[in-house]
């Protein structure tokens, strides 16, 4: 056309962006990216109203729950009820849940949590952990679900692009997570007082390059990373021994807590709110009703609920739903193992990038800093629950007492060992599914891939707008049936 008639437009296209597969990634791409913008513009906080909203059960008190409760509570929900399987004290490890099986130590920073499907990661479920896998069952004991969930994994170990997508997503998650419990320290120092909180923790590198790509990494999510010197690295870690000292220690954003007393303040902070719990109630199963869910405990005694949020993982949310919930089959676990010594020497909390199967090992100081938490390693569970002497978490805590005594040389005092599940997605981002078969009146919440207390506040706020009606974009992008894992780890089975 001349120079007043405007030009047609046009469009390109390939045969390979045409198939099913291809164009079901591109549109999960495409909502990732355009709910990692929207997750920009979401308050920390929304105001407190007064919400008719009838009972809301929520089945599960790990820090995922206990958040959940302690945001409906402060916004004004009516009635909040919480029901926890463990008992009161949590004395019993086998009935805890996950945030109180492990020791007592949390790390929370912007990349606390990103996808673990890495290209290194492609085979680590096909090889066992003395080979540096993640393999800790016999590969014909895995059932239809486990088998999808880790092709579903190698998948996206081999689509670089869409991992990178993710773990943009995963960061602005933990962005949104730190700006929500800062903001509650603020709000309610008080409440925090019994635990241990160190700001700006440091990730160990053991090699150059290791270094190099981490600070890459840390300075683009992170304007304030910077590495340390020698002299500092010295100062904070006298005890590390020259294993250490191949590569570099980088600062980041962030903090270090007590978990189990953090955990505490926030349940505290909830009970004061107005939300009740009641603890020794395992939950059976769920079945809808005309406006509302009857939530079966272990005792078959019923209690009626309007909305029920469901913060339990792994074979527990199998159990508990089943094939109702797509997440049920899309979460499944993995093993990782905390190994508490004396404190060799440290006077800060130090992240290590330590080699396969332990991935990323956090060290944390207890409050009196006498004692040191270690926690790290990957064993691939799926649905399964681990046995009793496990042999996959001896070989677990092996590497990792053998680690540590390559960081630290002299003889090392261990004072307990312990094991949890940390719950997990093949894409490494979170679950959050209103569930059809109940009307949208059942809410799960989970899969926080080893991040679930800095992931903790946002995923509180997005089970709120999933109560009052309001999806977004963030919502279809964490839906359990999205692009990465459709056709691969579906409904249970």
């Amino acid at each position: 056309g001349g120079p007043d008639r405007p030009r047609p437009g046009f469009t390109l296209g390939s045969n390979a962006a045409s198939a099913p597969a291809c164009a079901a990634e591109l549109d999960q791409a495409a909502l990732v990216a355009a709910a990692t913008s929207e997750l920009g513009d979401l308050p920390v906080r929304s105001p407190r109203v007064p919400r008719p909203s009838g009972r809301i059960v929520v089945v599960g008190g790990g820090i995922v729950g206990l958040t959940v409760a302690l945001l409906l509570g402060e916004t004004g929900r009516r009635e909040v009820l919480l029901l926890d399987a463990a008992p009161a004290g949590r004395t019993d490890p086998a009935h805890r849940a996950a945030t109180f099986r492990g020791a007592d130590a949390h790390h929370l920073s912007l990349t606390e949590t990103l996808p673990h499907a890495t290209a290194s990661r492609r085979e680590a479920l096909h090889r066992p952990l003395p080979e540096g896998g993640w393999l800790t069952r016999d590969p014909r004991s895995l059932d239809p679900a486990e088998q999808a969930w880790a092709a579903a994994f190698a998948a996206v170990a081999d689509r670089p692009g869409f991992r990178a997508l993710a773990a943009d997503l995963a960061v602005g998650l933990n962005r949104f997570g730190l700006a929500g419990w800062e903001a509650l320290l603020r709000r309610r120092p008080d409440a925090f007082t019994t635990l241990r909180v160190d700001r700006r923790p440091s990730r160990l590198y053991l090699s150059a390059a290791e270094l190099a790509a981490g600070l890459r990494l840390q300075s683009r999510v992170n304007a304030a990373a910077h590495e340390l010197d020698a002299a500092e690295v010295h100062r904070r870690w006298p005890a590390l021994g020259p294993e250490a000292t191949g590569g570099g220690v980088v600062e980041v954003d962030g903090m270090t807590v007590n978990a189990h007393a953090f955990a505490g303040a926030v349940r505290d902070l909830a009970a004061a709110s107005g939300v009740r719990f009641r603890d020794s109630s395992p939950v059976r199963r769920l079945h809808a009703r005309p406006g509302g869910v009857d939530v079966e405990l272990a005792d078959r005694s019923t209690l009626a609920a309007a909305s029920v949020v469901v913060a339990v993982d792994g074979p527990d949310l199998a159990d508990l739903l089943g094939a109702d919930a797509r997440s049920a089959g899309t979460v499944q676990q993995v093993l990782g193992v905390f190994v508490t010594i004396r404190n060799p020497g440290l006077h800060h909390p130090l992240k290590v990038h330590a080699p396969e199967p332990l991935g990323v090992v956090n060290l944390t100081l207890s409050p009196d800093g006498i004692r040191l938490h270690a926690a790290g390693g990957f064993g691939f569970l799926g649905l399964a629950r681990p046995r009793p002497g496990e042999p996959a978490a001896e070989q677990l805590a092996k590497a990792l007492e053998d680690l540590l005594g390559r960081l630290f040389p002299g003889p090392l005092t261990v004072l307990e060992r312990r094991y949890s599940e940390y719950p997990m997605t093949p894409d490494g981002l979170p679950v959050v599914e209103a569930v059809e078969v109940f009307d949208g009146r059942v809410v799960v919440a989970g899969g926080t891939n080893a991040g679930g207390t800095v992931q903790a506040p946002v995923l509180a706020r997005l089970v709120e707008l999933l109560l009052d009606g309001e999806p977004g974009l963030l919502h279809q992008a964490l839906h359990p049936d999205r692009g990465t894992v459709r056709g691969f780890a579906g409904r249970a089975q």
